[in-house]
Parts: C-alpha cells; structure tokens; sequence
C-alpha cells in the first residue's frame, strides 16, 4: 500500500482527521490548517451563512468584493491574491455573468446537519497515530488557542504553529506559511 502526506484545509482537515484515525491508514503525515477535533456551533453556522449559495455577479470585480465579504479572516492576503481567487473560485456563466463554483445541494446538507450540534471528533483525534502538523491563525474563528493546545496533550505526535494576524483560514499562499509545512514535512 502507498503512503501519503495529506493537508486540508477545514472541510479537507476534518476528511484528513478521519481517514487518518482509520486502521492500516495509507496518511503518513497529516497537515490541519486551521481545523481542530471540536467546532462549535456557532463557527459552523458563520459559514453556513454562505456555503453552497451563488448569486450572479455581473464581473468579477464583484465576485472579488464578495469574496472579501464573506472571507474577512483570510490573511495574508495581497489584492493579487484575492483577484485570484475570485477568477478561480467562480465560473462566466452563458449570460457573461459569473457564480461561484459550488453545489447548491451541498450546502443545503450542511446547513441541515449543523443544526443541532458541535463537532466532537476527539474520540477519532486520539486514534490517530501519524505525525500531525496543526496550522491555526491567531484570529481564528474556528479553531480556538484552547483546542489546539489540548491537541498537543493528548492523541497524536502534534506540532503547532501560529499566524499572527490570521484567521480561518491560514490561505497558505505566502513563504512563510508554506516554508512551515514544506520544513516540518522535511523533518518528519
């Protein structure tokens, strides 16, 4: 069986959290950025407020300003960072306007499943037993300094590094964030 390093982001860390704590799993290396075994509600429903949702947008100068909107934690991020992304997380539609690239169903899901609890995943946390590299902004919103410094006592081999000024989530798109993961894969 081939072995893998696995990062994610949010969604992608909870899917890396949880094909890691699975038996004979191929994850050798694991990278959270900015995600944690618990969530609380009200972090999930700040999202839910715009997951799977797509009005039009008549250019994407407007796609860009919703973008900014919606992602306030998102550091550091230059004008160029933010034009590229709003060029890569919409679509031109047949009408030249753009909508984003999501599922509408997805979100609905989402919203459904949310509704009546916190994640609690430390039970799966603590099945783990790959090197883990835990990736959380100082302004974040989702995966508090409480949380991540539980995570280093108990579970798997963790390592923990901080963005100053950075919410959810580290958009890993600058040296620093990336010469993080790129070192602590080198040595691990």
């Amino acid at each position: 069986m081939s072995e893998v390093n696995w990062g994610g982001s949010s969604l992608g860390g909870f899917i890396g959290l949880v094909l890691a704590a699975q038996p004979q799993s191929p994850i050798r290396r694991l990278v959270v950025n900015d995600i944690g075994p618990e969530v609380h509600r009200d972090a999930l429903m700040s999202i839910a407020e715009y997951i799977g949702k797509s009005e039009e947008f008549p250019n994407l100068d407007e796609v860009e300003g919703y973008l900014r909107k919606i992602y306030p934690e998102f550091a550091p991020m230059t004008d160029a960072d933010w034009a590229h992304t709003a060029k890569y997380s919409s679509r031109r539609t047949e009408h030249g306007t753009f909508r984003m690239k999501v599922d509408n169903k997805v979100g609905a899901a989402f919203r459904d499943s949310i509704s009546y609890f916190n994640v609690d995943m430390w039970e799966t946390w603590e099945q783990i037993t790959c090197p883990v590299l835990v990736l959380r902004g100082t302004e974040s919103s989702f995966l508090s300094k409480e949380i991540a410094e539980k995570m280093l006592t108990c579970g798997p081999q963790a390592t923990l590094v901080e963005f100053e000024n950075t919410g959810h989530t580290p958009t890993l798109r600058n040296d620093e964030q990336v010469d993080v993961i790129r070192n602590w894969l080198a040595e691990n």
